[in-house]
C-alpha cells in the first residue's frame, strides 16, 4: 500500500513538471480589458477551469455565481492578484458580512494596462499609458426551501472605465441559483447564471454541475458550459482534492474559440484554520502563463471568536420564536431544547422554555397534542411502531404524564415484544417441532421427568411457547399424582442404574421419587450422591487423559519455552513475548505449571520495559511537539504495564489538551457551515476524552 507520505511528494513531482511545462512559454503583449473579463478574480475558481457556478470555492468566486455567497456564514476578507511580466496590474478584494437570514458583500477590483501597448479592432495599436478599470460589486445572497437546499444571489455592478475604444456602463447586474440534487446523488449541485442582465455589453447563461465528496480526501468535482450572446459557447471542467488537511491541490481545462483563456491550469492552496493561500498558474493568449494568487481570511473568528457562533445561535432562537409565537408549541420546545443542549446558560431559551411551560399549563397547546395523539395513533394503526413512538415521545416532552401517550407507548412496546417473540418462533420453527414431536413420545410413554427435560428445550428457543407451557403443568401434576407402589417402582428402577455405574439415569429416577414423596429423605441423599460419584467419575478421566496428554506435549512445551529464551536473551523482547505467550498457552491448557510460572514472570518483566521503553518514546515525541503520537506511545505504554503511573499522568493530560483542540477546531468548522467536517472533529475529540461536555452537546445539537 502507498503510504501518505508517497502520494504527496508524488503529486508535488506532478505539479512541479505542470507548471514548468506551462511556465516555459514565451511572454507576449497583453490584450484588451474584454479579455481581463473572463479571469475569474479567485484562485480557486481560475485553477479548476475559470468558472465554477455550483461549487462556492471561496469569497471571491461570488463574481462566478453570487447564489454561492449564501454559503458563508462568517465575516469573511479575500485579497486577490494577478502578475503579468509587464506592468499591467489586476486586484481584487471582497468582504462579506452575514446578517439574519442573508449574506451581504461587497467587492472592489482594478485594471490597470500602465504602458503596455494595446491594438484596436483594426489591429491598429494605440497607447494604454494611465487606462485604468475599477468596478464595485454589490452583492446579496440567502437559503430557500424546508432543508435550505436552494441558494439565490444578486450582483449589482458599477463600473467606471477610463480604457480606449470602450463604452462606459455605469451598472450591470447579475443573477445566480444553486440547487442541492440529493435525490440524484449525495453531493451533487446544480449552478445556473444569468450575466451582465440590462447591459448593452455581451451577455451570458452559464449552467454547471458540482459535486463534493469530503469524506473522499475532500473531492470537488464540478463541469460549465458558458453561452455567450457575441460568441460561440465555452467549456470547462475541474478538480480539486485534499491529500493531506491543510494542502489543496487542483486542476482545470478550458475550452473556448478565444485561444488566450483555452488549455491547462493547476493550482495548489494551503489551509491553516482560518487562514488559506492559493496559487494558480493559467494560460493566456496560448503562450502567456499568468500566475493568480489569493488570501481568505476569516475575519471574524480573529477578531471576536464568539461572533459567528452567536449568528447560528440566534439564528436557531429565531425559528424556534417563531414556531412559538405560532403555538406550536411542542415543536418549538424541541427546538428549544436543543439550543439548551449545547448552550445551557442561553437566558432568551430559558425564559422561552418557563413561557412555554404556562402556556402549556393554560392549556394552549390542547390542539397541537391532540394533533400529535391522532398521527401517533394513525402511525400505531398502520403498524409504523417508530414513527408512532415519536409523536408519543413529543407528546410526553410537551405533557408529562399525558395518559394517553404513556397507554400508546406502553401498547408500541407490547407490539414491538410481540414481533420479536413471533420472529424467534418463525426463525426456529422447525427445531421446535422437531422437540415437540421428541418430547411428546416421551410424554406418550409415561416418562414425565425425561419428557419435562426434552420440553425445556422448547422454552430456551420460546420462553413464551403457550403448548409447551400447558404440557409442563400437565407433567408436573401427574408425578405429584404418582401413588406409593409406583414411587418403591422408581426408587428401585433407581437403586439398579446406582448399581451399575449408571448415575446419570438413576439422578432422573430419584428426582422423581423426592418430587412425588418429599419425605423421603434416602432418595434425596441418593440424588447427591449420583452428583458426587459423577464429579469424582469426571475427575478421574479428566487426570488420566492430562497424564497422556502431558506425555505427548512435553517437548512442545520444552521448545517453545528455549525458543522464548534464545529471543529474550537477544533483546528481541517482542518476539520472546510472542514465544513466552505460546508456552504459558501450552503448560496452563496441559498444567505444566513450572512452565507456566516461569513464561508469567519474564512476561511480566518485558512488559515492564517494554512500558518505559515507549515512554521514553512518547515523551520525546511531546517535545517535539508531536502530540499525536507521543499519545499513541503513551497509551502503548500502560498497555505494556497499567500500573506505569508517569505514563498514565501524562497519557490524561495529553487527552485533554487534544480533546480541545479538536473541539475548537469543531467549531471552527461548524461556524463556517461545514457540518460533516465539524461532525468528524467533535467525534474526534470524544474518542480522546468521552465525558468532555462540549463536543458531546455539538453533537447532539447536530442530530
Amino acid at each position: 500500500m502507498v503510504s501518505s507520505k508517497t502520494y504527496i511528494n508524488t503529486s508535488l513531482i506532478f505539479f512541479m513538471c505542470v507548471v514548468q511545462a506551462i511556465a516555459a512559454k514565451p511572454v507576449s503583449p497583453v490584450k484588451t480589458n474584454i479579455d481581463f473579463y473572463k479571469i475569474a478574480p479567485d484562485a480557486k475558481t481560475s485553477a479548476v477551469g475559470g468558472d465554477n457556478v455550483a461549487l462556492t470555492a471561496s469569497l471571491a468566486s461570488v463574481i462566478s455565481n453570487p447564489a454561492g455567497l449564501a454559503g458563508i456564514y462568517q465575516h469573511k476578507l479575500s485579497l486577490s492578484h494577478i502578475v503579468w511580466t509587464d506592468n499591467t496590474k489586476f486586484g481584487f478584494a471582497s468582504y462579506a458580512v452575514p446578517l439574519e437570514h442573508a449574506t451581504l458583500a461587497l467587492s472592489a477590483g482594478y485594471l490597470g494596462y500602465g504602458d503596455t501597448p494595446g491594438y484596436d479592432n483594426n489591429l491598429k495599436p494605440y497607447s494604454l499609458s494611465s487606462s485604468y478599470e475599477t468596478d464595485l460589486v454589490l452583492s446579496y445572497a440567502r437559503k430557500f426551501g424546508a432543508g435550505e437546499d436552494s441558494m439565490l444571489g444578486i450582483n449589482t455592478k458599477f463600473v467606471n472605465k477610463k480604457l480606449a475604444y470602450f463604452t462606459h456602463e455605469p451598472i450591470t447586474m447579475d443573477l445566480g441559483g444553486i440547487w442541492k440534487l440529493p435525490f440524484l446523488s449525495e453531493g451533487l449541485s446544480l449552478g445556473l447564471v444569468y450575466k451582465n442582465a440590462g447591459s448593452t455589453q455581451p451577455q451570458s447563461l452559464v449552467t454547471g454541475f458540482g459535486y463534493h465528496n469530503e469524506g473522499y480526501n475532500d473531492l470537488s468535482v464540478n463541469v460549465n458550459a458558458d453561452a455567450t450572446s457575441n460568441s460561440m459557447p465555452s467549456y470547462s471542467a475541474g478538480i480539486s482534492i485534499a491529500p493531506a488537511h491543510f494542502l489543496r491541490m487542483r486542476a482545470g481545462w478550458r475550452e473556448t474559440v478565444n485561444k488566450y483563456e483555452s488549455g491547462l491550469r493547476v493550482g495548489l492552496g494551503v489551509e491553516v484554520g482560518n487562514f488559506s493561500v492559493d496559487y494558480a498558474l493559467l494560460p493566456y493568449d496560448g503562450v502567456l502563463a499568468l500566475h493568480h494568487i489569493g488570501i481568505d481570511i476569516a475575519i471574524g473568528s480573529i477578531f471576536k471568536p464568539q461572533t459567528d457562533p452567536e449568528y447560528h445561535l440566534k439564528r436557531h432562537f429565531t425559528h424556534a420564536k417563531k414556531l412559538f409565537d405560532a403555538k406550536k408549541y411542542v415543536r418549538a420546545r424541541a427546538e428549544f431544547e436543543q439550543i439548551l443542549a449545547l448552550y445551557p446558560d442561553y437566558v432568551p431559551a430559558i425564559d422561552y422554555i418557563n413561557r412555554m411551560a404556562q402556556a402549556m399549563k393554560e392549556g394552549s397547546s390542547t390542539d397541537e397534542i391532540g394533533a400529535y395523539l391522532r398521527k401517533a395513533d394513525e402511525c400505531l394503526a398502520n403498524n409504523d411502531f417508530l414513527a408512532a413512538r415519536k409523536y408519543y415521545g413529543m407528546v410526553l416532552a410537551a405533557e408529562n404524564g399525558n395518559s394517553m401517550a404513556v397507554a400508546g407507548l406502553t401498547r408500541v412496546n407490547e407490539l414491538i415484544d410481540g414481533l420479536q417473540s413471533d420472529k424467534a418462533r418463525d426463525d426456529n420453527r422447525d427445531v421446535i417441532a422437531k422437540i415437540w414431536e421428541e418430547a411428546s413420545v416421551l410424554y406418550a410413554r409415561g416418562e414425565y421427568l425425561n419428557a419435562k427435560e426434552v420440553f425445556r428445550g422448547i422454552l430456551a428457543l420460546d420462553p413464551k411457547h403457550k403448548e409447551t407451557l400447558e404440557r409442563i403443568v400437565e407433567i408436573d401434576n401427574q408425578l405429584a399424582k404418582i401413588n406409593a407402589s409406583r414411587v418403591n417402582e422408581m426408587f428401585d428402577s433407581g437403586m439398579d442404574l446406582y448399581n451399575t455405574g449408571k448415575y446419570k439415569e438413576a439422578i432422573r429416577y430419584f428426582e422423581a421419587v423426592v418430587i412425588a414423596a418429599p419425605h423421603r429423605m434416602d432418595a434425596e441423599e441418593l440424588v447427591a450422591k449420583c452428583k458426587q460419584r459423577l464429579v469424582d467419575d469426571e475427575a478421574r478421566a479428566k487426570r488420566e487423559r492430562l497424564a497422556k496428554e502431558q506425555s505427548r506435549m512435553k517437548g512442545e512445551v520444552e521448545g517453545a519455552f528455549a525458543r522464548a529464551m534464545s529471543f529474550y536473551e537477544e533483546g528481541d523482547y517482542i518476539k520472546a513475548m510472542e514465544w513466552f505467550n505460546k508456552t504459558d498457552d501450552v503448560a496452563s491448557q496441559y498444567e505444566f505449571e513450572e512452565y507456566q510460572d516461569d513464561s508469567k514472570k519474564y512476561i511480566a518483566t518485558i512488559k515492564s520495559t517494554l512500558s518505559e521503553r515507549h515512554y521514553k518514546f512518547g515523551f520525546n515525541f511531546y517535545q517535539q511537539n508531536r502530540f499525536e503520537s507521543a499519545y499513541s506511545e503513551y497509551r502503548k505504554a500502560i498497555q505494556y504495564n497499567p500500573d506505569n503511573s508517569s505514563a498514565k499522568l501524562e497519557l490524561d493530560r495529553l487527552a485533554k489538551m487534544l480533546a480541545q483542540n479538536y473541539y475548537e477546531r469543531g467549531m471552527s468548522y461548524y461556524t463556517q457551515g461545514d457540518y460533516n467536517k465539524a461532525r468528524e472533529l467533535f467525534s474526534k475529540s470524544l474518542s480522546y476524552q468521552p465525558d468532555k461536555l462540549e463536543p458531546q452537546r455539538a453533537l447532539d445539537r447536530m442530530k
